[in-house]
C-alpha cells in the first residue's frame, strides 16, 4: 500500500480535557496497518498528541519492522522498557538519529535506558526530553527537571560520544554506570 514511502511526519489531534488521549484513540488499527506497510521508511516523525500520552501498543504494530529507518522523532508515548528496547534494536536496527520528547517509561528508569542507548545502539545524534513524572534521578539523590538544557546536553553527549554517565555521583567510577543496565526490567 505505502511500501515505497521513505518519510512520514504524523501528528495526532489533541484533546485538552479530562479524557486522556489513550481513551479517545482506543485502537489505531489504521495507523498500525499504515506503519506496518511502510517497509522502506527511512524517516519517521510521529507525535501522539500533546498533554496526554498514547500507549505503545495502540499506535505501533506488534511485529513492525523498519530496517531502513535511520531517523526517528517520537513524541508523547507511554512505553515499557522491553518494548522500547525491542523497537530500537529489533524493529529499527539501523536507527542512527533519535529524538525523544515526553516519553513516559514504564518498568525501568531512564538512567538504564541512557546506558543501553550508549552501549547497544550506534547513534550519531540524540535529542532527549524524556519523562518520568518530570524528573531524572542524578545519582539517586539529586533531581533534574527534564527541561534542564545543560543536563539534556550532557545526556546527548554521553549517548553519542560516551564518557561518564551524567547520573553517576562524583565519587563513583565511570564503570559504575553498568549497574543502571542491570536495573532495567528486560
Amino acid at each position: 500500500m505505502y511500501s515505497d514511502l521513505e518519510t512520514l511526519a504524523l501528528g495526532l489531534a489533541t484533546y485538552r480535557g479530562e479524557t486522556k488521549t489513550h481513551e479517545i484513540y482506543d485502537s489505531l488499527s489504521g495507523l498500525q496497518t499504515l506503519l506496518n506497510s511502510m517497509a522502506r521508511l527511512e524517516i519517521l516523525d510521529i507525535s501522539f498528541g500533546h498533554y496526554n500520552w498514547l500507549f505503545y501498543d495502540q499506535g505501533f504494530p506488534k511485529n513492525g519492522q523498519w530496517t531502513s529507518l535511520t531517523k526517528l522523532s517520537l513524541f508523547y508515548l507511554e512505553i515499557n522498557v522491553k518494548d522500547l528496547v525491542h523497537l530500537f534494536t529489533v524493529a529499527m536496527p539501523n536507527l542512527r538519529n533519535l529524538m525523544l520528547e515526553w516519553i513516559y517509561l514504564r518498568g525501568g528508569r531512564w538512567e538504564g535506558m541512557i546506558e543501553f542507548m550508549r552501549t547497544a545502539m550506534n547513534l550519531s545524534s540524540f535529542g532527549p526530553c524524556l519523562h518520568n513524572q518530570g524528573l531524572f534521578h542524578l545519582g539517586y539523590q539529586v533531581f533534574a527537571d527534564c527541561r534542564n538544557e545543560p543536563f539534556l546536553q550532557m545526556l546527548e553527549d554521553y549517548v553519542v560520544n560516551g564518557g561518564r554517565h551524567p547520573c553517576l555521583l562524583p565519587d563513583e567510577p565511570a564503570s559504575a554506570s553498568q549497574r543502571f543496565l542491570s536495573e532495567l526490567e528486560l
